[in-house]
């Protein structure tokens, strides 16, 4: 699979989201590694990055990243009705940080949910001081493209 780095200039940034009604937006912790994994794997089934993993696969993925380098200040996880369904989990990168996951339960698409929790992370890497941010996204994953587009990202490179 072909994937393109995206990256934001954070100096350019302009909030693009609008409100998204019921949604409880605080940072990740480790006690979230469950409800995440549910949702990591809940998010991507059926779509272009589904390469078959399972809820063990999507586990240790989310047990890699909590235990990686996070940025859990500038990570947040949106919650309605008390359950996790979407998130945005940034990590710090070799040049600048990462938004390694943006994900959305699959009912709670198309509701604005993950550009709203983009947004909201973008304000806190920019509060933080950082100048750039970037993401790798598969290409055709259409979804993504748009949220990260309309951001204001930009396709750097391929890999």
């Amino acid at each position: 699979m072909l994937r393109f780095e995206y990256v934001l200039d954070l100096a350019s940034y302009r909030p693009f989201a609008g409100e998204a009604p019921n949604l409880e937006m605080k940072p990740p912790s480790t006690d979230d590694h469950e409800a995440l994994a549910v949702l990591m794997l809940n998010a991507y089934l059926d779509t272009i990055d589904y390469e078959g993993e399972t809820i063990d696969e999507a586990r240790a993925e989310v047990r890699g990243y909590l235990d990686g380098d996070p940025m859990l200040s500038c990570s947040l996880v949106g919650r309605t009705g008390g359950e996790i369904v979407s998130a945005c989990l940034v990590s710090r990168g070799d040049h600048r940080p990462i938004i390694g996951y943006v994900m959305t339960a699959a009912r709670s698409k198309n509701q604005g949910i993950a550009s709203r929790l983009l947004e909201a992370s973008l304000d806190l890497l920019a509060a933080e001081g950082h100048d750039k941010v970037a993401a790798w996204i598969t290409d055709g994953n259409l979804p993504s493209e748009t949220v990260f587009r309309r951001a204001g990202f930009v396709v750097s490179r391929g890999a």
